[in-house]
């Protein structure tokens, strides 16, 4: 019949993955179950089930029917040949096939947003590195304090610069981009 496959497989599939954050209401738009906070790592989300539907080993474990039968639990083992499947698919159990396949681990913090802005501290930070530089070699020959460090310390002031680059590499090769 017309609108079956949406009745029979998408629709169920899709009041799972939406309880796993939402309260379905019958005639209303889904409340969020965790008011202005964002959704606890435990829930169920797009990564952890496009992870499920991409690992082919995966999905054959996970994905089970509603009526087993002697033998046959698995939605592949119900499947006799690859043309079964899509015949098949309103025969899946969405609820038991869904939960607890949680694979992606989310943690909620504000490093992102350091770590988003990288450019700007480099950029900041070669810039104060130059204003150094800058400053003890033409100004702070003239003065007491700037003279004093020139003398003693200009050669590590200008060593210290050419060591921001392989610095910031290091952290980039880390994983801090």
């Amino acid at each position: 019949a017309e609108g079956s496959f949406l009745e029979e497989v998408v629709k169920p599939a899709y009041r799972v993955m939406v309880s796993e954050t939402f309260d379905l209401r019958p005639n209303g738009a889904p409340a969020f179950k965790f008011g202005k906070a964002p959704a606890p790592a435990r829930a169920g989300n797009y990564d952890d089930w496009n992870e499920l539907f991409w690992d082919p080993w995966r999905l054959k474990r996970a994905l089970k029917i509603k009526t087993p039968r002697p033998g046959i639990q698995r939605f592949v083992d119900a499947c006799e040949d690859s043309t079964d499947v899509w015949r098949k698919l309103r025969e899946l159990d969405w609820e038991h096939s869904l939960r607890k396949h949680k694979t992606h681990l989310e943690f909620h913090s504000h490093l992102p947003l350091l770590i988003g802005n990288y450019r700007i501290f480099l950029l900041h930070s070669v810039v104060l590195c130059a204003m150094v530089v800058f400053w003890i070699q033409h100004l702070g020959r003239k003065e007491g304090l700037g003279a004093t460090l020139w003398r003693d310390y200009g050669w590590l002031f200008q060593a210290s610069l050419g060591l921001v680059a392989p610095a910031w590499m290091l952290l980039f090769q880390i994983g801090f981009q």
